[in-house]
């Protein structure tokens, strides 16, 4: 019985000790948004700062208890996901590598974030979880800079629809 306290008292201050670091609330930012850029759900947010009465109610400098964040490697690799905006485009028929264009392979990406020729997975959000998989950074695009992904599809009715969404994204290689 003593074992068996001993166990559950660990495994609770385990928990509630997760690690979390501050985070720089800036111009924009909605505790949503800075959730699903940390990989965390509003509740975990909301109980990682109990400070925070009103979640719609966070200024520019403030700081924001979050998880252990996603750093980013000297080599440009992410560990686990990372917060991207994705749009669609259906244009054109030849990469900026030289491939020809395949739904459900070729993004367009900005090769400063994510270098031509990596593997990426991508989890999109609910209603195009049929887009999920692997792709590979093919193309870019004027309008593609920072942590923005152009998913290429074969019609320009579904880019339309598909619209701006955000995106799960883990650089595989």
């Amino acid at each position: 019985m003593k074992k068996l306290i001993a166990v559950s008292t660990l495994v609770v201050s385990m928990l509630i000790a997760s690690p979390t670091f501050a985070q720089e609330v800036k111009p924009g930012d909605t505790m949503s948004k800075i959730a699903r850029e940390n990989n965390m759900s509003l509740q975990e947010l909301a109980e990682a700062n109990p400070q925070i009465k009103n979640l719609s109610l966070i200024f520019p400098g403030q700081e924001i208890n979050t998880k252990v964040g996603v750093e980013k490697h000297k080599s440009g690799v992410y560990e686990g996901y990372k917060h991207f905006t994705s749009t669609a485009y259906s244009m054109g028929t030849v990469t900026a590598t030289g491939t020809k264009v395949q739904e459900g392979r070729t993004i367009a990406v900005d090769p400063s974030v994510i270098p031509l020729g990596s593997k990426v997975e991508i989890k999109f959000p609910e209603g195009y979880e049929h887009l999920n998989g692997v792709y590979t950074a093919e193309d870019t695009g004027s309008a593609i800079k920072g942590n923005k992904i152009d998913v290429y599809l074969n019609a320009n009715d579904k880019c339309i629809e598909f619209g701006v969404r955000d995106i799960q994204v883990k650089i595989l290689k």
